[in-house]
Protein backbone atom coordinates (compact mmCIF):
# COMPACT_ATOMS: atom_id res chain seq x y z
CA UNK A 1 0.00 0.00 0.00
CA UNK A 2 1.32 3.43 -0.97
CA UNK A 3 0.68 6.53 1.13
CA UNK A 4 0.98 10.23 0.54
CA UNK A 5 3.29 12.17 2.84
CA UNK A 6 0.28 13.31 4.87
CA UNK A 7 -0.98 9.74 5.37
CA UNK A 8 2.54 8.51 6.14
CA UNK A 9 2.92 11.29 8.70
CA UNK A 10 -0.25 10.12 10.45
CA UNK A 11 0.96 6.51 10.48
CA UNK A 12 4.41 7.32 11.86
CA UNK A 13 3.66 10.34 14.04
CA UNK A 14 6.33 12.35 12.21
CA UNK A 15 5.47 15.79 10.82
CA UNK A 16 5.68 16.22 7.06
CA UNK A 17 8.44 18.79 7.60
CA UNK A 18 10.52 16.15 9.40
CA UNK A 19 9.94 13.63 6.60
CA UNK A 20 11.07 16.18 4.02
CA UNK A 21 14.16 16.85 6.15
CA UNK A 22 14.96 13.12 6.30
CA UNK A 23 14.54 12.92 2.54
CA UNK A 24 16.93 15.84 2.08
CA UNK A 25 19.48 14.07 4.30
CA UNK A 26 19.08 10.82 2.31
CA UNK A 27 17.82 8.99 5.40
CA UNK A 28 14.30 8.18 4.26
CA UNK A 29 13.56 8.74 0.58
CA UNK A 30 9.94 8.24 -0.60
CA UNK A 31 9.42 4.89 -2.28
CA UNK A 32 8.21 6.63 -5.41
CA UNK A 33 7.21 9.96 -6.90
CA UNK A 34 3.95 10.34 -8.78
CA UNK A 35 3.60 12.05 -12.11
CA UNK A 36 2.25 15.02 -10.20
CA UNK A 37 5.44 15.18 -8.11
CA UNK A 38 3.74 13.92 -4.95
CA UNK A 39 5.72 11.76 -2.54
CA UNK A 40 4.51 8.23 -1.90
CA UNK A 41 5.71 5.99 0.93
CA UNK A 42 5.23 2.24 1.38
CA UNK A 43 4.15 0.23 4.44
CA UNK A 44 7.68 -1.18 4.68
CA UNK A 45 9.03 2.29 5.37
CA UNK A 46 6.96 2.79 8.53
CA UNK A 47 9.30 0.83 10.88
CA UNK A 48 12.32 2.50 9.26
CA UNK A 49 10.86 5.95 9.93
CA UNK A 50 10.14 5.04 13.55
CA UNK A 51 13.64 3.60 13.97
CA UNK A 52 15.23 6.76 12.60
CA UNK A 53 13.16 8.92 14.93
CA UNK A 54 14.05 6.70 17.90
CA UNK A 55 17.73 7.12 17.11
CA UNK A 56 17.24 10.89 16.86
CA UNK A 57 15.57 10.91 20.30
CA UNK A 58 18.68 9.05 21.52
CA UNK A 59 20.89 11.89 20.20
CA UNK A 60 22.46 9.77 17.45
CA UNK A 61 23.88 12.02 14.68
CA UNK A 62 22.26 11.98 11.23
CA UNK A 63 25.42 10.73 9.52
CA UNK A 64 25.70 7.82 11.95
CA UNK A 65 22.08 6.82 11.33
CA UNK A 66 22.66 6.87 7.59
CA UNK A 67 25.72 4.67 8.05
CA UNK A 68 23.72 2.29 10.27
CA UNK A 69 20.93 1.85 7.73
CA UNK A 70 23.43 0.92 5.02
CA UNK A 71 25.57 -1.42 7.13
CA UNK A 72 25.72 -5.15 7.73
CA UNK A 73 24.39 -6.61 10.99
CA UNK A 74 27.95 -6.97 12.29
CA UNK A 75 28.76 -3.32 11.57
CA UNK A 76 25.42 -2.24 13.02
CA UNK A 77 26.32 -3.94 16.30
CA UNK A 78 29.66 -2.08 16.36
CA UNK A 79 27.85 1.20 15.85
CA UNK A 80 25.36 0.39 18.60
CA UNK A 81 28.19 -0.42 21.00
CA UNK A 82 29.90 2.87 20.18
CA UNK A 83 26.69 4.82 20.77
CA UNK A 84 26.13 3.04 24.11
CA UNK A 85 29.66 3.96 25.14
CA UNK A 86 29.17 7.59 24.11
CA UNK A 87 25.92 7.81 26.10
CA UNK A 88 27.70 6.37 29.14
CA UNK A 89 30.48 8.93 28.78
CA UNK A 90 27.95 11.76 28.42
CA UNK A 91 26.21 10.57 31.59
CA UNK A 92 29.53 10.62 33.45
CA UNK A 93 30.23 14.15 32.19
CA UNK A 94 26.79 15.30 33.33
CA UNK A 95 27.37 13.69 36.73
CA UNK A 96 30.68 15.53 37.08
CA UNK A 97 28.96 18.79 36.09
CA UNK A 98 26.28 18.16 38.72
CA UNK A 99 28.93 17.43 41.37
CA UNK A 100 30.83 20.58 40.46
CA UNK A 101 27.76 22.83 40.69
CA UNK A 102 26.49 21.14 43.86
CA UNK A 103 29.78 21.64 45.70
CA UNK A 104 30.36 25.21 44.53
CA UNK A 105 29.65 28.08 46.92
CA UNK A 106 30.04 31.78 46.04
CA UNK A 107 33.14 33.34 47.56
CA UNK A 108 34.73 30.00 48.51
CA UNK A 109 37.82 28.42 47.00
CA UNK A 110 36.74 25.68 44.66
CA UNK A 111 37.95 23.51 41.80
CA UNK A 112 37.90 24.34 38.10
CA UNK A 113 37.10 22.08 35.16
CA UNK A 114 39.52 21.56 32.25
CA UNK A 115 38.63 19.41 29.25
CA UNK A 116 41.07 18.16 26.64
CA UNK A 117 38.79 17.63 23.66
CA UNK A 118 41.14 15.64 21.40
CA UNK A 119 43.52 12.73 21.74
CA UNK A 120 46.81 13.96 23.16
CA UNK A 121 50.34 12.63 22.80
CA UNK A 122 52.31 12.90 26.03
CA UNK A 123 56.06 12.37 26.45
CA UNK A 124 56.94 11.22 29.99
CA UNK A 125 60.54 11.38 31.28
CA UNK A 126 61.45 9.24 34.29
CA UNK A 127 63.61 10.82 37.02
CA UNK A 128 64.87 9.82 40.46
CA UNK A 129 65.54 13.03 42.36
CA UNK A 130 66.81 14.08 45.80
CA UNK A 131 64.22 15.97 47.79
CA UNK A 132 65.00 19.70 47.79
CA UNK A 133 63.32 23.10 47.66
CA UNK A 134 63.28 23.07 43.83
CA UNK A 135 63.66 19.39 42.90
CA UNK A 136 62.23 19.76 39.38
CA UNK A 137 64.20 22.76 38.16
CA UNK A 138 67.16 20.90 36.62
CA UNK A 139 65.25 17.92 35.17
CA UNK A 140 62.66 20.21 33.55
CA UNK A 141 65.44 22.29 31.97
CA UNK A 142 67.13 19.08 30.71
CA UNK A 143 63.87 17.71 29.29
CA UNK A 144 63.09 20.97 27.50
CA UNK A 145 66.55 20.98 25.96
CA UNK A 146 66.09 17.41 24.73
CA UNK A 147 62.68 18.14 23.22
CA UNK A 148 63.97 21.25 21.46
CA UNK A 149 66.94 19.33 20.03
CA UNK A 150 64.54 16.70 18.68
CA UNK A 151 62.30 19.42 17.12
CA UNK A 152 59.33 18.33 19.23
CA UNK A 153 56.89 21.19 19.74
CA UNK A 154 55.04 21.16 23.04
CA UNK A 155 52.20 23.02 24.69
CA UNK A 156 53.66 25.24 27.44
CA UNK A 157 53.80 23.59 30.86
CA UNK A 158 55.38 20.59 32.55
CA UNK A 159 53.33 17.91 34.30
CA UNK A 160 54.77 16.13 37.36
CA UNK A 161 53.46 12.71 38.34
CA UNK A 162 54.78 11.32 41.63
CA UNK A 163 55.44 7.58 41.40
CA UNK A 164 56.96 7.02 44.84
CA UNK A 165 58.74 8.79 47.68
CA UNK A 166 61.18 7.07 50.03
CA UNK A 167 63.50 8.78 52.48
CA UNK A 168 64.79 11.92 50.79
CA UNK A 169 64.27 10.53 47.28
CA UNK A 170 61.48 11.19 44.79
CA UNK A 171 60.68 8.97 41.83
CA UNK A 172 58.69 10.98 39.31
CA UNK A 173 57.61 11.24 35.71
CA UNK A 174 57.71 14.66 34.07
CA UNK A 175 55.39 14.93 31.10
CA UNK A 176 54.91 17.20 28.10
CA UNK A 177 51.90 17.68 25.86
CA UNK A 178 52.94 17.56 22.20
CA UNK A 179 51.23 20.04 19.91
CA UNK A 180 48.61 18.93 17.39
CA UNK A 181 51.03 19.43 14.50
CA UNK A 182 53.41 16.84 15.94
CA UNK A 183 54.01 13.61 14.03
CA UNK A 184 51.48 10.78 14.42
CA UNK A 185 51.74 8.63 17.54
CA UNK A 186 52.63 5.46 15.62
CA UNK A 187 55.44 7.30 13.82
CA UNK A 188 57.12 8.70 16.93
CA UNK A 189 60.35 7.24 18.24
CA UNK A 190 62.24 8.48 21.28
CA UNK A 191 66.04 8.32 21.69
CA UNK A 192 67.03 5.36 23.86
CA UNK A 193 69.07 7.53 26.23
CA UNK A 194 66.06 9.66 27.20
CA UNK A 195 64.61 7.15 29.69
CA UNK A 196 61.19 8.28 28.48
CA UNK A 197 57.94 6.85 27.17
CA UNK A 198 55.03 7.95 25.00
CA UNK A 199 51.37 7.92 26.00
CA UNK A 200 48.34 8.43 23.77
CA UNK A 201 45.73 10.02 26.02
CA UNK A 202 42.08 9.91 24.99
CA UNK A 203 39.93 13.06 25.44
CA UNK A 204 39.85 13.70 29.18
CA UNK A 205 38.10 15.98 31.64
CA UNK A 206 40.17 17.12 34.62
CA UNK A 207 39.34 18.75 37.92
CA UNK A 208 42.02 21.35 38.69
CA UNK A 209 42.97 22.88 42.02
CA UNK A 210 45.39 25.76 42.59
CA UNK A 211 48.17 24.90 45.05
CA UNK A 212 51.41 26.28 46.49
CA UNK A 213 54.65 24.41 47.08
CA UNK A 214 55.00 25.67 50.63
CA UNK A 215 51.48 24.71 51.66
CA UNK A 216 51.95 21.90 54.19
CA UNK A 217 48.22 21.19 54.24
CA UNK A 218 47.77 20.98 50.45
CA UNK A 219 47.09 17.23 50.47
CA UNK A 220 44.47 17.69 53.17
CA UNK A 221 42.80 20.50 51.21
CA UNK A 222 42.97 18.42 48.06
CA UNK A 223 41.16 15.53 49.75
CA UNK A 224 38.62 17.82 51.40
CA UNK A 225 37.69 19.54 48.13
CA UNK A 226 37.35 16.22 46.28
CA UNK A 227 35.12 14.87 49.06
CA UNK A 228 33.06 18.06 49.08
CA UNK A 229 32.21 17.66 45.41
CA UNK A 230 32.11 13.86 45.47
CA UNK A 231 34.61 13.53 42.62
CA UNK A 232 36.02 10.05 41.98
CA UNK A 233 39.44 10.27 40.25
CA UNK A 234 40.01 7.76 37.45
CA UNK A 235 43.81 8.04 37.54
CA UNK A 236 46.78 9.58 39.37
CA UNK A 237 47.00 13.34 39.82
CA UNK A 238 49.34 15.53 37.82
CA UNK A 239 50.94 18.76 39.04
CA UNK A 240 51.32 21.34 36.29
CA UNK A 241 54.12 23.92 36.41
CA UNK A 242 54.31 26.67 33.82
CA UNK A 243 57.92 27.37 34.85
CA UNK A 244 60.28 25.09 36.71
CA UNK A 245 60.80 27.32 39.75
CA UNK A 246 57.44 28.98 40.41
CA UNK A 247 55.69 28.76 43.75
CA UNK A 248 52.20 28.13 42.40
CA UNK A 249 51.08 25.12 40.38
CA UNK A 250 47.85 23.43 39.29
CA UNK A 251 46.83 19.98 40.45
CA UNK A 252 45.15 18.02 37.62
CA UNK A 253 42.85 15.13 38.60
CA UNK A 254 41.32 13.11 35.74
CA UNK A 255 37.62 12.37 36.33
CA UNK A 256 36.16 11.45 32.92
CA UNK A 257 37.84 9.97 29.87
CA UNK A 258 36.36 9.23 26.47
CA UNK A 259 36.72 5.66 25.29
CA UNK A 260 38.40 4.47 22.09
CA UNK A 261 36.34 4.71 18.92
CA UNK A 262 35.33 1.19 17.89
CA UNK A 263 35.26 2.02 14.14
Amino acid sequence: MMMTIQAFALQTGLPATTLRYYENKKLLVPDMRGGNGYRYYSDDQIPIARLIQSFRHSAVPINDIRQFLGSSLEDQEKLLERWRQEVEENLKSLQVAKQYLTGMKPGQKTVQMVKWEDQTIMVWFSHVLPYSQLPFEQPIALNMKRLAAANMDIVPGSYIRLLSAYGNTLEVEIGYHLTAKAVRFDQLQLPSDWNARLELLNPTMFVTIEARKRDKFMCMQYSRILNKHGFDPIGPRWDRYDTENEDHFLVYIPVVQKGIDLN
